[in-house]
């Protein structure tokens, strides 16, 4: 039995539903991105300064620590509460059915 295509599936299994890939960055993107790295190892040392400083705001302190260590580790992942309304609904439905 072969996996159907549906809701959620619109692609056979094996074959990509972006067949040509990411398109690639502009010129101006990746020299943008290159100066950005040039100067990466600057930009931590600036916000070390700044985390090491006891004169420096709490605020900005904290800042660049969270600036370093999302270099570090990468971001933490964000966890995204979401209400299922429609299973409210359906519930309701069946009920208000059942009843009549």
């Amino acid at each position: 039995m072969s996996k159907k295509v549906g809701p959620g599936r619109p692609f056979q299994p094996g074959v990509s539903g972006n067949p040509g890939g990411r398109p690639k960055d502009t010129p101006e993107v990746r020299e943008m991105k290159e100066l950005a790295r040039k100067r990466s190892l600057q930009a931590i040392e600036i916000a070390t300064e700044i985390m090491e400083n006891p004169s420096t705001k709490d605020a900005d302190r904290l800042k660049a620590v969270d600036i370093i260590l999302d270099r570090a580790f990468g971001r933490p992942a964000t966890a995204v509460e979401i209400e299922d309304h429609a299973q409210d609904s359906l519930k309701q439905l069946t009920e208000a059915i059942r009843a009549s």
